[in-house]
């Protein structure tokens, strides 16, 4: 905004105290003509509205990324609540599974001692002093070496292996032989008579026998 002086007629006693030149340039001031005014307020407003203006359109522009980041914001908050309905649905679904885990679990572990109850395991044999025929071999021994008393008339030895290890290397632990009886009092006999005698002998080398556990168990 232009600036102007505005001539102020100076008091009686200033005027005395001048000199003819100060008087004369103070003469030449002259106040502004109100065309020169309005002129000057009409610039001043056409730049203060110019600049509102363009203050009015940043504003606008503020506000429609308001309201983009706002949209983009009710969205996200959407998506999070379906995460969390899902989250909470999986957790449901995790419980119900684990629990039925569990349940599997401890019937296969019962299906598996209930398997394992006409079992013997025998400790100690030398490989391969069983031949190919282990069956064959752990009965003949448990019949004349062990000699359990109260064995049925049809004492059988249905299935036997050494355990599914890997060969033994020399001077390792020896597999167990595992042998499936027919009729679970002869597992009964044979464990109690190795559990009151001495006679579970091969080759001079003390046999461990035991009942064959479930490795929970």
């Amino acid at each position: 905004m232009e600036q102007y002086t505005r001539f102020t007629p100076l008091p009686r006693q200033i005027h005395l105290g001048l000199s003819g030149g100060a008087l004369a340039v103070l003469a030449t001031v002259e106040e502004p003509s109100r065309a020169e005014l309005l002129a000057a307020i009409h610039g001043t407003r056409v730049a203060l509205e110019g600049k509102i203006i363009m203050v009015a359109m940043e504003v606008a522009l503020l506000q429609a990324d308001l309201r983009k980041v706002s949209d983009k914001v009710k969205v996200a908050e959407g998506s999070i609540m379906d995460k969390q309905t899902e989250v909470g649905t999986l957790r449901k679904q995790m419980a119900q599974v684990t629990s039925t885990v569990w349940t599997l679990e401890a019937r296969l572990e019962d299906t598996e001692g209930r398997s394992r109850r006409n079992n013997v395991c025998l400790l100690g044999f030398r490989e391969p002093a069983e031949g190919s025929t282990v069956e064959s071999f752990v009965e003949q021994w448990i019949r004349e070496v062990l000699q359990p008393e109260g064995l049925s008339r049809v004492f059988v030895v249905e299935r036997a292996q050494r355990a599914l290890n890997a060969l033994p290397q020399p001077g390792a632990p020896l597999r167990a032989v595992i042998a499936c009886l027919l009729n679970y009092k002869d597992r009964d006999c044979i464990l109690r008579t190795a559990r009151e005698t001495d006679r579970a002998v091969f080759e001079n080398r003390k046999i461990s026998i035991y009942p064959d556990y479930t490795n929970k168990v």
